[in-house]
């Protein structure tokens, strides 16, 4: 007997290309949930992400919380809806054979090491854009743009690292489980991210409306996918709940930034 986690994901946000996403996202979760099922293994914990539910707003939620709408511009979002959804069916015709747990971290955070979510392969501009402007910290661009007071949920990586341990030893199968950590605007958590790393992010917020516009002429010209995201999905709050998985798995997110 063995326990499988699957995170493997394509996320890379300058890949314009939807087969890329699709293939990893979602063929590649349906490969893995056959093999699973003919190894016979002890459990599989599938990694999904809080991305996948609806604008929560200023209200907290938990795991029933609506799925977003397929049909948006974000590959990422929607492969792993995809992909949710073709795990949900999976297992739904093989539940006495295939014990699974579905979890959904929010964002993730490695306080000991930034560059590992720089975008090194990224273009020059892009990469010269997350150190100068975002500070080189996880989010610092996107959380600058918009309104500061948009929530949204952080999970530092030790803490995911033992929610996902917790999933496989003592999750329920067939169960969903949020991992997540605080709660925060995201105008405190790049206060509280450059504070604790002596960072430097651009001073002034930057207004949505600007991508907006530019999203306008998105059918004229190849713009970058991220206009799309900012332009679409930054006005959303992600104020979630850990509590179910607090209560049946003992999770106990105690770090902070």
């Amino acid at each position: 007997d063995s326990y499988v986690f699957h995170l493997a994901a394509h996320q890379n946000i300058s890949d314009s290309n939807r087969e890329n996403f699709f293939r990893t996202n979602v063929l590649g979760t349906e490969m893995l949930l056959k093999a699973c099922l003919e190894k016979k293994i002890r459990r599989l914990v599938c990694v999904s992400s809080i991305v996948i539910f609806k604008n929560t707003k200023k209200i907290e939620r938990n795991e029933k919380w609506f799925l977003r709408d397929l049909k948006n511009n974000d590959y990422y979002v929607t492969t792993k809806l995809e992909s949710l959804i073709s795990t949900r069916k999976f297992y739904n015709s093989n539940k006495s054979a295939l014990p699974l747990v579905t979890v959904f971290p929010s964002m993730v955070i490695d306080v000991d090491d930034f560059n590992a979510s720089a975008p090194s392969t990224a273009p020059f501009l892009q990469r010269f854009l997350w150190e100068k402007v975002g500070g080189g910290v996880p989010g610092g661009i996107i959380n600058l743009i918009g309104k500061g007071g948009r929530i949204l949920n952080y999970v530092l990586m030790e803490d995911l690292v033992k929610g996902l341990l917790l999933a496989a030893e003592k999750g329920c199968s067939g169960e969903e489980y949020i991992l997540g950590g605080a709660n925060i605007t995201a105008k405190n958590y790049l206060k509280l991210l450059v504070s604790k790393k002596r960072k430097k992010v651009f001073p002034f917020r930057i207004p949505v409306f600007p991508f907006k516009i530019i999203f306008l002429f998105n059918n004229i010209f190849k713009l970058p996918v991220i206009i799309a995201i900012i332009a679409n999905s930054l006005s959303r709050d992600c104020f979630f709940s850990s509590k179910k998985a607090m209560s049946e798995l003992g999770y106990n997110p105690k770090e902070r930034l």
